[in-house]
This record gives structure tokens, sequence and C-alpha cells, in this order.
């Protein structure tokens, strides 16, 4: 994989979140298949909005180091990145570091002044695993992860992905 795919990623899964929200409006929560279904797509919005996020934070990190982009991005070892121990991961922590030094002033990344405690909470608690969360989920998680806040949270992945796309 070369590195400017993470970016194609990214749109691709901005675009599918879209059509995913699209949908929910149209579901009917008045009874508990409507409910279940759209809990189950509010998830996956999620989910792919993590994906959002990962993949501009990629992306914009192999740009800024100036990689190879005909070269496969496993063997990134480069300005004190490589790609094993530092892009591999899902936690944004791990390679979000990284972002800040080169491109300061990102949304989310580290400009997060202005956007509401609740959706930085269910951004810090994104990690892959998303994909099998329904039923059993902390309480605390299940109220923070409203269709507010993930809509929210979406805006926001936008917003840092079309950033991206002007480095």
């Amino acid at each position: 994989m070369q590195y400017y795919e993470y970016l194609n990623s990214a749109r691709k899964h901005q675009f599918t979140c879209e059509e995913v929200f699209r949908t929910l409006k149209g579901i009917d929560k008045t009874n508990g298949s409507g409910k279940s279904k759209h809990k189950q797509l509010l998830l996956n919005v999620y989910y792919l909005t993590g994906y959002v996020i990962e993949c501009s934070v990629k992306y914009a990190i192999y740009h800024l180091i100036s990689y190879d982009r005909k070269k496969c991005v496993r063997q990134l070892d480069q300005d004190g990145i490589s790609f094993k121990e530092n892009i591999k991961h899902h936690k944004f922590e791990r390679y979000a570091e990284h972002l800040k030094v080169r491109q300061p002033g990102l949304i989310l990344i580290d400009d997060t002044h202005k956007i509401d405690p609740e959706v930085i909470y269910i951004y810090k608690l994104w990690d892959a695993e998303v994909r099998y969360w329904f039923n059993n989920m902390n309480e605390n998680n299940k109220k923070k992860l409203s269709e507010r806040n993930i809509e929210q949270l979406f805006k926001l992945a936008t917003e840092l992905m079309q950033h991206v796309e002007r480095i």
C-alpha cells in the first residue's frame, strides 16, 4: 500500500458515513427493530468516522515527511517514524503526536478548545474494537455515543480530512 491510498480510504469512509446518515433520518424508531437498526447504523458511522480520522492523519504524516509515494508504507523508517512502531496501531495518540510536531493547529488533533467535551471523549474512546460493540457497552459510553455527538465527531473528521487534503 502506498501512503496516498490513506487519503482515498478516508474519502471513501467519509462518503459512506454521509450515506448512512441519510438512511438514519428515515428509520422509524418507534418499534424494536427500527431502534436496533438505528443503533447499529449509528455505531457503524462512529466506527467509520474513526477511520476517516485515522486515514487522514496517516496520510498527512507521510505527506509532511515527503515520503516516497511509490514505496510501500510497511517500509517506512524515516524521520524517527517507523510503520511498525508508530503508524500501524489504531489508537490515535500513537501517531497523532508525529502530526502535531509537523502541522500544529489541526482540529481534533491539537485544536480542541471549541469542541464539546463529550465529543472529545468519544474521539479518545475510539478504537478498531468499536466494530464489535452493540449490547455489552458501558452505560456511560452508551450515553455519550448519542447521534448528536457522533454526528459532531463526523463533521470534525470531515473538516480534518479537508484540511489534510490542502496540505
